[in-house]
Formats: C-alpha cells, structure tokens, sequence
C-alpha cells in the first residue's frame, strides 16, 4: 500500500525591500494574485521550473560537447546542407511509399 506524504504547512516572515514590496502590492491590486500567500507559492513555483529547465539545458550541452568536436557553417554553408537532409529525407518518405505535400 502506496501512503502519501502529506505536507505541513509552514509559516514564514519575510522582509521585503520596499521595491518588492511594492511588486507585490501591485500584483496583488491588479487582481493577479488573490494572496500574498498565492503569489509567493507562485514565485516559488517558478524558481523551481526555472532550475529544472536550467538542469535541462545543461544536460543537452553536456551532451552536446561530450558527442565531438562541433562543425562551424556559414549560412550558405547551413542553407546547402539543411537542402541535403531535405532531399535525404523525401526520398526516404517515397522509398517507404508516402507522399510529399507541396
């Protein structure tokens, strides 16, 4: 049987600079947020996607770098060689027997 973690709500105190302060006042003014209590969950919220997708992205360079040394193009260079793997891949479509949209 799966139990689930139930959270306990904590209580923190945060001094805020009066610019943020003010951010906040704004935001919740202008009806973006119902509370300072939902407006912070937010911010956190946010923080946390931004770190995963900052993880995520380091991931894919470290992938990136660790796949060999990287070519250089011009873009004619780039425009030639994107031609290419166009045609390539056409002509994988009709080798299988599907069609080419124009």
């Amino acid at each position: 049987m799966l139990k689930s973690k139930v959270e306990e709500p904590m209580t923190l105190e945060l001094e805020l600079s009066e610019q943020m302060s003010q951010l906040m006042a704004d935001q919740l003014r202008d009806g973006e947020f119902k509370s300072p209590e939902s407006l912070a969950m937010a911010a956190i919220a946010r923080f946390l996607d931004d770190k995963a997708e900052d993880a995520h992205i380091q991931m894919l360079l470290d992938e990136a770098e660790a796949s060999g040394p990287y070519l250089e193009f011009t873009a004619d260079e780039f425009s030639l060689e994107l031609d290419k793997i166009m045609a390539e891949a056409r002509a994988e479509v009709l080798l299988r027997g599907g069609t080419i949209l124009p």
